[in-house]
Parts: structure tokens; sequence; C-alpha cells
């Protein structure tokens, strides 16, 4: 009886036991697919954060790009702006006029500096009157220019010619004596800088240059040139006054190749541009583009913008795009986290899968064990060892040799990372050692017979593997020996080859970065977000004079110059907060104490949350053309001759003084002066003598007057002095007999002697009407012939009139 219940007891726990193992095997199963599905699910979202930030970043390169290819266009416009406006000064500051040897001479010394490359030309256009027509072309035909015309014919109330255009190469001498003013387009483009005194740009026009191949688009910019000595205060005075324009003619591919010389993201067509000549894209009107053919327009563009560019009155629109097939983005990272994130939720389901199974085949082992017990144990334990060794190795390919005879095992993944079936490579030592790279092949076997002499613990090292398709990998190698003789002779050693292809490229490409970094020409800081320097580049160095040890770990602030303020400063951190970049132009000083301009672009590199981490400051030395564009202005501002302020300027002296008279109450007086007998000078000894007589006579009226007061030469050897802050009017008289004491002083001038004289008016402000400067001016001007017509050497006050 006994007996019996322990049987029944003993056969219902054995199933018990069996039901609890069955659901047990069944939860195990559905955990581990559960598993896989939240892995794949957090994988997929994982890489779609990831490739949504690298589509973010790229656009805003694009938009940087951008800005600063538009930044480059508005600069190099400028610049031409300030080249024609100091040919107007040059025609405005000569004693008479400019012939075709001065203009060369001229332009050949503007052409010495780079701004000045992309133009065709630099050359003068002549207003003609029509009963003038005939005698103008005369006089050029007898300059050596036989076949000259004015062209097109035909009658008009008005014609223009362009006399003068250097460098007269094969091209520009197609253009001379063509009358622009009887083209519609250009015309528009010269009545407005005639109208505006302004510098203007015209429409789109196939210049009369262009010849049968490599025809390109083309524009003009005009700047005019008014007669000296006339007022001009009006369109109609302005349009009296002309004498022509100084203008320069752009074939616009020509031009834009030199604006954007060693720009490879405009000629490598990373950046798309079109630059339409109006606001709207209209392909009749389209001035350039990097595109080489349409097809390339009918891409279809993961970046696009367009930006309006106004120059005086006259509009382009820049079209930028970025094409799919040259965004130049890389969704690599992103596939690296999509993939990475399945194969370790597989990794991780099959494991727990695979877990299950061997609880399963252990119950069956279990079952039989008392049959074969020792042949199982042995089996078992190479098994064990050896899946215990590739779990190890991260599912990685796994190889096992026995020394004894030369054979090797090598598992199905080792194979098909090689790209071979399971079945298709030999199991011996040789064809392994035929497909190691033979660069690397002496040094591998160096280091595994250092792990079978017993020198190292663990044989690990990196080399190539040929595929079957004829590629090369870079597998990482570990092994170790698990079997020895007696004599401590190796018999067994066990490995796995892990595939490092990628990750060695992106150590190649991690090496090129930091070459560009330590090689590139524009110098390059890296700093914290507080604005302490991590890094710098050996052309912060020599660009800065700071060596990096001097400047890591400091405050950017080391370089400030003194000349900005807080609030530009805080503008700057303002636009990185906001944009996470900033282009400008800054001055900064070198460790020398030297106060230098800086062209700079600061970008924020963020982190995967989106916060910034660090700053990196990329910036060229720009101070050699912030002295040229000096130069240009001080051109375009003051006489060339004697180094007086010209008209330009001495009517902002002028209006200045008017604004000033108005605040304090004190007086105003101009004087106008014209030299007595400069013209027999000039006439009977030469314009050189002349030139060097106005220079020494322009010294002494600067000597003479006041600090604060203002001697301008407007043309010839006239003169005009505003004296400011004036109690009386009679204050100035002993100023105005100065004048004339050192004017009529003798000047010597090498081996001779000249003498000339002045006569003088002279005019005050306030009055009782509300005058401008330029009504001062003409009063000054009427009085000063009163004083020539009263014997000269002397002057007369307007009042006297």
């Amino acid at each position: 009886m006994t007996l019996h219940i322990r049987n029944e007891f003993n056969g219902l726990f054995k199933q018990n036991t069996a039901d609890m193992q069955f659901l047990t095997r069944l939860f195990n199963a559905h955990f581990a697919w559960l598993i896989l599905t939240l892995g794949l699910l957090l994988s997929l979202s994982t890489a779609w954060i990831v490739k949504q930030a690298i589509e973010s970043d790229a656009a805003h390169r694009f938009e940087f790009a951008a800005a600063e290819v538009t930044l480059k266009i508005e600069e190099r416009l400028q610049a031409y702006a300030l080249i024609l406006q100091s040919g107007v000064a040059f025609f405005n500051g000569s004693t008479d006029t400019v012939d075709r040897h001065q203009w060369r001479d001229f332009v050949d010394t503007l052409r010495e500096h780079p701004s000045v490359s992309g133009i065709q030309g630099i050359g003068f256009s002549k207003v003609i009157h029509p009963e003038d027509l005939q005698e103008h072309v005369d006089s050029v035909r007898a300059e050596g220019f036989p076949e000259y015309t004015v062209y097109p014919a035909g009658e008009r109330p008005l014609y223009t010619s362009i006399v003068y255009l250097e460098p007269l190469d094969w091209r520009n001498m197609r253009a001379i004596g063509f009358d622009m003013f009887s083209e519609p387009v250009r015309r528009v483009a010269m009545e407005k800088a005639r109208d505006t005194g302004k510098a203007s740009l015209s429409g789109k026009v196939e210049l009369v240059q262009e010849v049968d191949t490599d025809i390109q688009a083309g524009t003009l910019m005009y700047a005019p040139v008014y007669r000296q000595g006339d007022v001009i205060d009006s369109v109609e005075a302005r349009r009296s006054a002309l004498l022509g324009w100084v203008y320069s003619p752009y074939r616009m591919k020509d031009l834009m190749s030199q604006v954007f010389i060693d720009w490879t993201t405009i000629e490598d067509k990373v950046l798309g541009l079109r630059i339409y000549d109006g606001t709207d894209e209209n392909p009749e009107r389209l001035l350039f583009t990097n595109y080489s053919s349409l097809d390339d327009l009918k891409q279809s563009s993961i970046f696009n913008q367009n930006i309006k560019l106004n120059f005086n009155g006259t509009d382009w629109l820049l079209v930028f795009d970025a094409k799919e097939a040259s965004a130049n983005i890389s969704y690599l990272s992103a596939w690296a986290v999509l993939f990475s994130g399945f194969a370790l939720s597989g990794l991780l389901c099959g494991l727990m899968l695979s877990l299950n199974t061997t609880r399963q085949r252990a119950n069956l082992i279990a079952d039989n064990l008392t049959k074969e017990i020792q042949k199982r144990e042995s089996l078992l334990k190479e098994s064990e060892f050896r899946w215990r060794f590739a779990i190890e190795g991260a599912g990685d390919g796994l190889w096992d040799w026995n020394l004894a005879d030369n054979s090797v095992f090598f598992s199905s993944r080792l194979k098909e990372m090689l790209g071979y079936d399971a079945n298709e490579i030999s199991s011996n030592f040789d064809e392994w050692r035929s497909r190691v790279h033979s660069k690397d092949l002496k040094h591998t076997l160096s280091e595994i017979q250092a792990h079978l002499d017993g020198h190292t613990d663990l044989y690990s090292h990196e080399y190539r593997l040929k595929c079957k398709d004829g590629s090369w990998k870079w597998v990482f190698a570990r092994g170790v020996v698990v079997e020895r003789d007696a004599d401590n002779k190796p018999l067994r050693m066990i490995g796995t080859h892990s595939d490092i292809t990628s990750r060695k490229e992106t150590d190649e490409k991690l090496q090129l970065a930091a070459s560009v970094f330590s090689h590139a020409r524009e110098g390059v800081m890296i700093t914290d977000t507080s604005g302490h320097v991590i890094d710098v580049n050996e052309a912060f160095t020599h660009i800065t004079g700071f060596s990096a040890d001097e400047v890591i770990g400091k405050n950017s602030r080391i370089l400030s110059s003194g000349r900005h303020d807080k609030e530009f400063y805080a503008s700057i951190w303002n636009s990185l907060k906001q944009k996470g970049f900033w282009h400008g132009e800054i001055w900064n000083r070198r460790k020398t104490g030297e106060v230098y301009a800086e062209i700079l672009t600061i970008s924020a590199v963020n982190d995967e949350d989106g916060a910034a981490r660090h700053y990196v400051a990329i910036f060229s030395d720009i101070t050699s053309v912030k002295e040229y564009q000096t130069r240009l202005e001080s051109i375009a501002h003051y006489d060339v001759l004697t180094r007086l302020p010209n008209r330009v300027l001495l009517s902002d002296r002028l209006h200045q003084a008017i604004a000033q008279v108005k605040r304090n109450r004190k007086m105003l007086a101009v004087a106008f002066i014209d030299l007595d007998g400069f013209k027999a000078v000039n006439d009977n000894h030469g314009h050189q003598i002349g030139d060097e007589l106005l220079i020494a006579i322009s010294a002494r009226l600067k000597a003479a007057v006041r600090e604060g007061d203002t001697i301008a030469r407007i043309g010839g050897d006239e003169f005009i002095v505003a004296m400011v802050d004036l109690g009386f009017r009679e204050e100035c008289y002993p100023m105005l007999d100065r004048l004339l004491s050192v004017v009529s002083k003798p000047v010597k001038i090498g081996e001779f002697t000249r003498q000339v004289s002045a006569s003088i008016g002279v005019t005050f402000y306030p009055q009782e009407e509300n005058l401008d400067a330029d009504q001062l001016q003409r009063q000054a001007d009427h009085a000063m012939y009163q004083a020539k017509l009263k014997g000269k050497n002397r002057y007369h006050v307007f009042e006297d009139l």
C-alpha cells in the first residue's frame, strides 16, 4: 500500500514538473520575441532622430554658404564701384583734358591689385552733340585710328562713343566707337547714373566684345563724369554738366570665376547658383549659372534659397540650391545606428532562444546520461568551449587550428565575412596564409609565433584578408593556445576574426580631418561654450603670432583689439545661440600688439540633444584688402595731384559746417580762390611745370589756414576755403590777407622761379535767406570775379556787389 502511494506520488510529481518546464519554455520563447520587437522599434526611432539631425546640420551649412557667397558678390560690386569713382576723380583732378596715354597709365596702376580681376576693361564713353560729331570723328582718326567711326549709324538727338578702353586688346578694340546710349538696356543704366550721380549697373546684355565662340551674358557699370566747376545740385544741372561716363564691361562667367576663386563649394557645384537680372526667375534674364547643362537644373533640389541683392537701385536675384546628387549628405551614422540596433536586437533574441533550446537539450541529455556518459562529457566540453569563445567574440568569425595536422576549422560566419558559402574554402593553414595581404603577412606570422612560443598571453593583431571578389577586409584577430603536450609544444589554437573595415575607414577620415586642420591656410580656433581655447592650428599661429601653448586654456578675449563695443560682441553671441553660426568682419590684435582685420566664421558644434558643446572659428587675414579699400576711398575724396580734399569731400564738409553754425550760433566764411596768371604758366612752360606750381601753392594754402578749417581744390587752379567758428565777419579778413600773401610769393621750380597771384571772393553764413552749400559757393564765385575786375590780387566780399 505504501509502495503504491509512493509510486503514484512520484508520477504526479514528474507530470507537474514536465508541465512547469513546458510553461517556462513557452514564456521564454515569447519573451525573446518581445525583446526583439522592442529592440527593432527603438533602433528605428533612434536612426530617424540621427537622420533628422544630419539633415538639419546640412541645411545650416547650406544657408551659411549662400550668405557667404552673397557677401562676396556684394563686396566685389562695391570694390568695382570704388574703382570707377577713382576714375571720375582722375578726370576731375586733371588740369587739362585726360588723353589716351594718361588714361592707359591710370588703368595700368589700378590693374596691379587683385581686386580688379574679372573686369573686361575700364573705359570712358564721351557725350557728343550732333553738331560736334564730325569734328570728334576727325580728331580720333588723327590720333592713329583711321577707321574710327561712331556706330551704329543714324541720326540721333545725342551721341555717345567709347573713346578709351583699357587694356586695348583685340576684344576691347571691337567696342571703340560704340554708341552705348543708342541701346535701350544700356541707356537705362547710363541715365540712372547721370541723374543720381552714383554708380549704376545695367541689365543683361551681350557685350560688343563677344565673338562667335564662348559667348557669355554681360553687364556694365557706369559712373558719371561732370564738367569741372559746374554746380550739380539738381537733375537738370547734372544733365547739363555731363561730359561722359567712366564704365566697365563684365563677362559674367569671367567675373564670377574671379569672385569665387579658391571657392570649391561653387566650383565643385556642391552649391548651385543662378543669378537673374531682376527679381524673378526669368530664363531670358539669366546672367550666370554654375550648372553645365539644363539637365542639371532639372534635378530635384534638397535645399534652395532665393536672396535679392540691390546695388544702387538695380536688383539681382540669387537662386541657391543643393542637388540631391551633390548635396554631400552622409547618412552613414544613421545607417550604422539602425543596423547596429538590428544586429544587437537579433543577437539578444537569438541568445535567449538559444538558452531556451539549450535547456531542452540539457533535459534530454539528463534523461540519457547513463549511456555513453564519458563520450558525451568530452563532446560537451569541446562544444561548450568553442561556442563560449564565439559568444565572447560577439558573434564574429571563429577559427580552430589543429597544429598537429595543420588543419583549420573556419566557421560559416567567417566564410560569409569574406563572401564565400559554407563549403567554398579549404580547411587548412595554407588557405588562410594565401589570403593575408603581402604587406601584412610577415608581421602577422611574427605575432602568431610569439604567442605559440609563450611570449604573450593572448594573440591579437590587425591585418587585411582577401575577399572572394578581390577586395580587402580589415580584420581584428584574437586567439589563444588551448592545448599543449608534455613538452609544452602547442597542439591546438582557437580564435576569432572581427570585421573592422568600417572602423579603419573612419580612422582614415579622422586622420584626413586632422591633416586639413593642421595644414589649412585659414586660421582655426576651437573653444568651449565659455570661449576658452581648446585647440588651434598652425595658420592661427602664423596670423596671430600666438603659439598653441600660449592660448590653450585662455579665453579668446586675448585677441580683442578694443575697437568693438560690448553690443558688437553681444550680437555675435545672440547669432550663435539663435542660428548656430556668425559670419562677418572683425578687428583683432596680434601678439605684437598690431591690430589687423579678419573675415571670421564661427559655427556651433552641437551634441545629440542639440546643445552647443564647442565653437569652431575659421578666419583669414584681410588687412591688405582693407588697406586697398582705404586707398580707393582716398582717391575718391582727395585730389590726386595736390592731396587736398576734392569737390565731393568739400560738399560734405560744408554741410557739416552749416549744421554746426545752426547749433553754436557762430559764423561760416566761404572763400573762392582763383589763381591769376596760372594759365600763362601752363601754356608757356607745359603742364608739368603747372602741376608742380599747383602742388607748391596748395602746400602753402594748407599751412596758412587754421586747424579745423578746410582747404579744397575743386578743379584746375580753383580752390575753396571754409573757415568755421567765426565770432564776426571781420575776424576772417586777416586770414584772407595771409592767403593772398602766400600765393603771391615766388615759387622756385628747378632752375626757374615762377610767380602768380590770387583773386578771392568771400561770402558768409548765415544770411537772411536759408542758403545751402552750392549757393554759398556760387556767391563766393561771383565775388571772386568782381575781385578780378577790380585789378586782381585782392579779395572781395559778396555783400559789396
